[in-house]
């Protein structure tokens, strides 16, 4: 209800009071539409992603349906369009924001205006509600922070056995069974009963196959296709191992030759339960097959004089 005082001006000056009267409003009140953004959260090397935007008025007949229309973005956001009208309680994907997201971090932003439309629900017609802006966040992916192996010292030989242990800096969560590529030519396996959620444990065993290798070390994190390590978000395990110091046993497969032995003062003799055959310094036997025969143990000698 309303109420009106009225006067009335004779037009020389003077004005007398005329009854008030009271005049009654009805019909009903609407709400403009509110926008709800969820979070615009991307994994590294991540492309595009769809903007989720929601009218959070109540669908109770009294809220008019939102708009929101892109009018810029920085960084390495690209985006255009319009979502078309949100009904209250309604959720709208409709606008895919380009992406560069290279590393983690905040890599740019978006900026929408809000309009309020209530010309299907009220006759108000359509109200310019503002505009806001939103940052688009690349989440960090987990990484290897150290690797240790063990043993870490010492010479081994075929049949021999170790482990690498690959420290990650969050949880990460394993499927499948991913392999260590080793500088000998071998591999290590992932062992999943000795490995927590932030210590991989690979296992190797020394063969016949493998290289001579002064310290031994993985030079690849191999994740194939069916094999996955994320975190609790979803992202991938960055499997670079540049950088970390790796500290190995010897690997040693028959006797060294006379460049890997330059003081030519050791002797190398093929071992099996009794000493089967001997290298001298700076030879080996020709065309010697060590498969299967046992292990070549490095035995000090004094040359004649």
């Amino acid at each position: 209800m309303v109420a009106i005082d009225f006067t009335s001006d004779a037009g020389s000056g003077a004005t007398a009071a005329v009854p008030s009267q009271s005049i009654e409003v009805s019909g009903a009140v609407y709400r403009p539409g509110t926008a709800s953004v969820a979070p615009i959260t991307v994994q590294v090397g991540q492309s595009t992603t769809q903007l989720s935007i929601t009218n959070s008025d109540p669908d109770d007949g009294y809220s008019e349906n939102l708009i929101a229309t892109v009018v810029g973005t920085t960084g390495g956001v690209t985006a255009s369009g319009t979502t078309g009208e949100i009904a209250p309680q309604a959720t709208n994907d409709a606008i895919t924001l380009g992406l560069s997201a290279a590393s983690p971090g905040t890599v740019g932003t978006v900026t929408l205006d809000f309009t309020t439309d209530g010309r299907g629900i009220d006759g108000l017609g359509t109200e310019d509600l503002g505009e806001q802006t939103f940052s688009v966040t690349v989440q960090p992916v987990p990484f290897v922070t150290a690797i240790a192996e063990n043993p870490s010292i010492g010479d081994l030989n075929v049949g021999n056995t170790g482990t690498f242990a690959l420290a990650i800096d969050e949880s990460v969560t394993v499927t499948g069974t991913p392999t260590l590529s080793l500088n000998d030519g071998g591999s290590a396996t992932y062992d999943a009963a000795e490995s927590t959620a932030t210590d991989l444990v690979f296992n190797y065993s020394v063969t016949s196959n493998d290289n001579s290798v002064s310290s031994l070390a993985a030079s690849a994190l191999n994740v194939p296709a069916d094999v996955s390590i994320v975190d609790g978000n979803g992202n991938n395990l960055d499997t670079s191992l540049t950088g970390l110091t790796q500290t190995g046993p010897e690997i040693s497969i028959g006797p060294p030759s006379f460049a890997q032995n330059p003081g030519n003062i050791d002797e190398w003799i093929l071992f099996n339960g009794s000493w089967e055959a001997s290298a001298g310094p700076g030879s080996h036997p020709s065309g010697y097959n060590v498969v299967g025969i046992g292990d070549w143990r490095r035995h000090r000698w004094r040359p004649l004089v």
